[in-house]
């Protein structure tokens, strides 16, 4: 995942944006740590 920074913008259409970016983010940190010591990694 490119960076954590969410930009704020005027316009309320993309108000999804930013739970789909937190709900990845997280996704993302918790594979990482699962897949911990597996020779897999998560980017």
């Amino acid at each position: 995942i490119e960076g954590h920074r969410i930009y704020l913008f005027n316009d309320n259409s993309f108000n999804a944006y930013a739970a789909s970016k937190f709900g990845i983010t997280g996704l993302t940190e918790t594979l990482q740590r699962e897949l911990l010591g597996q020779n897999i990694r998560v980017t």
